[in-house]
């Protein structure tokens, strides 16, 4: 079954196990999911999150005011000011939509398989998932309005020119930029480009630690190195499309994501056992699959530029 939206069968219980070892069996599933899916999310964590209430729609929200100008009128003693300073507030909305998938396995394969097998597939599950979410925001991300396109390999410029963007239209530090200003999200061609640029190359010119932190993929955006004032971090999700890597520079609160961490969004994954139904009468198939509910937009296209570069 594609990665897509649909109901899927979903249960928690083993039916082969007691009761008590049911309960440890699905947590530990549960824990081996997320640890799977979170190594695998790189750009999500970098957008603002946000909730929604349970039984109130499935329209996400996001809100942001623009930048208010300096108040450089000095005030008379026991005076007001003429007028309250005015700030747009903008409202960003999505609608959350539903993505899963399964795997679909033998009962002769579930009980005949060496001990590990069964975690290897919820891994699996994991790892789809987080590739599914970060893809869903790299494809959000793809609608910025700002585009630079790079040619056959992006150069310290093309940063140093991104970060003028940013920093030109007062988008504020991102949180994940480290000892940078914005974070940058590349390909691994761009990323080793970077490392190679120049004579000396900026490998040659920093410390190995500036080479193997620029060209390690985060750990949940952990990692990076800084070139112009942008935290270059490596994604093995980047999109290509039309020949062209498309990677992005981003400022604080660029796009919105919704919060993994909330009870009706949270990521899950889902077990049936091989066990008599209608779908199969002698029970002879089993499944692990998964499903999250998620929504992803741009905030405000100020605060990102994307940056093109040809893929070799």
């Amino acid at each position: 079954m594609a990665v897509g939206q649909g109901p899927l069968v979903a249960t928690t219980s083993i039916q082969t196990l007691a009761t008590n070892a049911t309960l440890t069996r699905t947590e530990f599933d549960s824990g081996t999911f997320v640890e799977a899916l979170r190594a695998k999310l790189i750009v999500v964590p970098m957008g603002r999150r946000n909730d929604i209430p349970r039984n109130q729609g499935v329209t996400m929200r996001w809100q942001f005011m623009s930048n208010p100008t300096a108040a450089s009128t000095a005030l008379v003693e026991g005076v007001d000011p003429t007028d309250s300073h005015d700030i747009d507030a903008t409202a960003i909305t999505a609608v959350i939509a539903t993505y899963g998938d399964f795997f679909e396995l033998t009962d002769v394969f579930e009980i005949a398989t060496i001990s590990g097998t069964r975690q290897e597939f919820v891994k699996a599950a994991g790892y789809q998932a987080g590739l599914t979410l970060d893809t869903l925001a790299l494809t959000g991300l793809a609608l910025a309005t700002s585009t630079d396109d790079a040619g056959t390999a992006i150069k310290a410029v093309d940063l140093s020119n991104a970060a003028r963007y940013l920093s030109g239209n007062d988008a504020q530090d991102h949180p994940m930029a480290g000892p940078g200003r914005w974070v940058g999200i590349f390909s691994s061609e761009v990323v080793h480009d970077l490392a190679n640029e120049g004579t000396p190359t900026w490998y040659q010119a920093k410390a190995g630690a500036f080479n193997d932190g620029m060209t390690r993929v985060p750990d949940s955006g952990g990692i990076g190195a800084t070139v112009h004032n942008v935290n270059v971090k490596m994604s093995t999700n980047i999109i290509t499309a039309s020949s062209n890597d498309q990677n992005y520079v981003l400022g604080k609160d660029a796009f919105g994501v919704t919060s993994l961490a909330s009870n009706i969004l949270k990521p899950e994954v889902l077990i049936v056992p091989a066990a008599p139904s209608h779908a199969s009468p002698l029970g002879v198939r089993a499944t692990i699959g998964w499903k999250a509910r998620f929504a992803t937009k741009i905030i405000d296209n100020n605060r990102v530029k994307e940056v093109l570069s040809d893929q070799s």
